[in-house]
């Protein structure tokens, strides 16, 4: 589960939401979020219903998707909107802590509207294809067979800035790379190119500490982490994930030719096709060989188990860890052939989840005997911050320090 960057909305002044009590959200020197100690803040998406659990209090997320919920004590709160791609969508959040930035439903359901620019590259010696990479919410890339490549990206994107690297591939193999640094995203716009092709370098990836999968395969992909956009930057655009296999808590991994500015080292263990446990690190890394710490890998776990009488699932607890969240996702169709998806986020510890008894105006009810289309558990831990601050970034932020995911399927 890759965690995309988080962009906060700052409204005027350094505030970035208030309610009608008077309270204020403050950014501080840095940017970062200052929430009154007795509300939680809430991101999502702009107009979402948002109830508080206890007292089935209501509030309603703004324009830019932000609301201010007044809290004195650990608050559940369950975030109701539609979307363009599934009829109903909702977030449960457990045991909230007052104080807390919590971030969830941000951008889901808004439907894929991609444009297009023009970006031409200078010829490379031998090349038979060109492809272009960029950050991973807005840019999703271009491959031709000459050097004027057709980069494809979401609509809402034109007119902001990207870090866009591209690729000189002889068949299927790359050749060469070229930093076009940061390029202004423009619908049927065109951007030339200038400067030379440079030569690819080799990592290798000697990792430690990953005993809980011991003779197990483990794959691993580098990026460059952008910072200017949200998401890091394949540094393959063939896709290619070297792999080894772990002996004695030991891996050796030697990746594939890609650009020596490599800065994000994503590492999966993936058994079965409805299980894996996945490692984002953020590592001081160069050409050449690296030593990495995969002590922080999670353990996989056993499937859940769901019922159609009561929307909900239950699961083995897991060994204990420094997990933060254990998050359970289910889309159920309706009688009326409509969707609901829910999401909840729920302590570590917990076991079993039963869809929530909400206002009957939202319409999100499912009836005993309708169908899940699909349901996943993960286990998750951001790196580096305890649960409280851990809410800003588990659903769509920047963890510094990494996070390690556990996923598992019902099926």
């Amino acid at each position: 589960m890759r965690l995309a960057g988080l962009a906060l909305v700052i409204v005027g002044c350094g505030r970035i939401g208030f309610d009608p009590t008077g309270a204020v959200v403050t950014t501080d020197g840095d940017g970062g979020v200052i929430v009154p100690p007795d509300h939680i803040l809430v991101q999502t998406t702009a107009g979402a219903a948002i109830v508080a659990e206890a007292d089935g209090s209501r509030y309603v997320a703004n324009e830019t998707g932000t609301a201010l919920v007044p809290a004195t004590t650990p608050t559940t709160l369950h975030v109701v909107f539609t979307s363009n791609t599934i009829d109903t969508e909702v977030f449960t959040a457990v045991g909230v802590d007052p104080g807390s930035n919590l971030v969830v439903g941000r951008g889901v359901g808004v439907a894929s509207n991609p444009t297009h620019m023009t970006v031409t590259l200078p010829a490379a010696a031998n090349a038979t294809q060109y492809a272009i990479r960029g950050g991973e919410v807005c840019v999703q890339g271009g491959l031709q067979t000459t050097p004027g490549v057709s980069v494809a990206f979401q609509a809402g994107c034109s007119g902001t800035d990207a870090h866009l690297i591209a690729f000189a591939l002889q068949m299927q193999t790359v050749i060469g790379y070229l930093d076009l640094g940061t390029v202004t995203l423009a619908t049927n716009g065109t951007f030339t190119a200038t400067g030379s092709w440079s030569a690819l370098v080799t990592y290798t990836l000697a990792v430690h500490g990953a005993d809980v999968i011991d003779g197990q395969t483990v794959g691993e992909q580098l990026l460059e982490l952008d910072t200017a956009s949200a998401g890091g930057i394949s540094l393959d655009p063939t896709g290619s994930s070297p792999t080894g296999t772990v002996a004695g808590g030991v891996v050796t991994l030697a990746s594939s030719p890609i650009p020596p500015f490599a800065n994000e080292l994503v590492l999966t263990v993936m058994p079965a096709m409805t299980a894996s446990t996945t490692l984002t690190l953020h590592p001081a890394l160069g050409p050449g060989s690296n030593t990495v710490d995969a002590s922080a890998m999670l353990p996989l776990l056993a499937a859940p188990t769901y019922s159609n009488t009561t929307i909900g699932a239950t699961w083995p607890a897991p060994p204990p860890t420094s997990a933060d969240f254990v998050i359970y996702k289910a889309s159920v169709m309706k009688a009326d052939s409509t969707f609901i998806g829910w999401t909840i986020y729920a302590p570590p510890t917990t076991t079993s989840v039963t869809f929530p008894a909400l206002p009957a105006d939202l319409d999100p009810v499912p009836e005993p005997g309708e169908v899940y289309y699909g349901s996943d558990l993960f286990l998750v831990d951001v790196l580096g911050l305890d649960r409280k601050a851990a809410w800003a970034v588990v659903y769509g932020g920047s963890a510094p320090a990494g996070v390690a995911t556990s996923w598992r399927s019902s099926f």
